[in-house]
């Protein structure tokens, strides 16, 4: 058995990994509110949608940048082996 998502909600990321659950939150700050808010917005202008772009690869160096317990908070782990994903 691999490792699932089982799903999301809000910031927080339910995933499983050889049969054991966690629920993981993203850390305060990760996501910055123009993100939300432009992913969130059904009908985006040209210009809109190249920011949101931007602001994706922005996220995403500066995720790879971070070791996982930085980004992520574990809520519910399935167990003390199980930390951060």
């Amino acid at each position: 058995m691999g490792f699932r998502c089982l799903g999301v909600s809000g910031s927080d990321f339910k995933f499983s990994w050889r049969g054991v659950e966690a629920r993981l939150r993203i850390g305060e700050g990760i996501v910055c509110d123009e993100f939300i808010a432009l992913g969130r917005e059904a009908d985006r202008m040209a210009a809109e949608d190249e920011r949101l772009e931007w602001l994706k690869q922005d996220m995403a160096s500066r995720l790879l940048a971070l070791p996982g317990g930085d980004v992520y908070d574990v809520c519910q782990p399935g167990r003390s082996t199980l930390a951060v994903c």
